[in-house]
């Protein structure tokens, strides 16, 4: 098997034709492993044959060295739980925007844009929200989706999209115990859970994600904007 690629100069025009041979996956196995990925081979390339190596490479990024090396303690096992955590979350996430789309957008998710102001304003003030921070909402919880629709990475993601937080002044709440960093996954996760007690008082979302990192206590969950004090958020309560 061959991969083809092509490239462009500069002015645009059609430039040379690559090819590069593909690896199987024992010879993916072969190249991590000799980098200082640790793992069984065999396991090694069972799991590259069920996830692709461009999918979980994601995940071991960040144990790469400057040398396409491997830091010492790089594990699959290590790789393997992120990969999982955050395929969880995905679904997690995706429950609840599916939710909130169902409960109270529909299609405003997609043309919320289009609609003159007072049209905007309506749900927005129905949910106690600025129009404009309603859209921003909208907004990014539309590109999450299509992230999580497309097993893209989420936990750790720096995010295209951002949601606007509310301001100290008028929302304090949003503040408390510090203000979310909205570049970060966590953001999003407190808008869903600030509109799900809005829409869904009886929904079990935050316990099933409280369940779920509680699966996971190795993961770094700074890295997704989480603060050390989350839970005394009154979001969060």
């Amino acid at each position: 098997m061959w991969r083809v690629f092509y490239c462009q100069d500069v002015g645009g025009e059609a430039g040379v034709k690559y090819t590069k041979p593909a690896l199987s996956f024992e010879q993916q196995a072969d190249q991590l492993l000799q980098r200082g990925f640790q793992a069984d081979r065999a396991r090694l390339i069972e799991t590259l044959s069920r996830v692709s190596y461009y999918r979980l490479s994601a995940y071991w990024h960040p144990f790469k060295r400057a040398d396409e090396t491997f830091a010492p303690g790089t594990t699959l096992d290590k790789v393997w739980r992120r990969y999982t955590f955050d395929w969880q979350l995905r679904l997690l996430v995706m429950d609840a925007i599916e939710r909130v789309e169902a409960a109270s957008f529909g299609t405003l998710f997609t043309f919320y844009r289009y609609v003159n102001f007072l049209e905007q304003k309506q749900p927005a003030s129905e949910l106690g929200l600025p129009a404009n921070v309603l859209q921003s909402w909208l907004f990014c919880l539309n590109y999450i989706r299509n992230l999580c629709a497309h097993h893209s990475r989420l936990w750790n993601r720096g995010l295209g999209i951002r949601p606007l937080i509310r301001d100290r002044k008028n929302a304090p709440h949003w503040h408390l115990p510090a203000t979310s960093d909205n570049r970060r996954t966590f953001a999003v996760l407190t808008l869903l859970r600030w509109l799900l007690r809005r829409i869904a008082l009886q929904s079990q979302w935050a316990e099933r994600l409280r369940g779920l990192l509680k699966g996971y206590p190795d993961i770094p969950l700074n890295l997704a904007g989480f603060p050390a004090a989350r839970e005394s958020s009154p979001i969060w309560k």
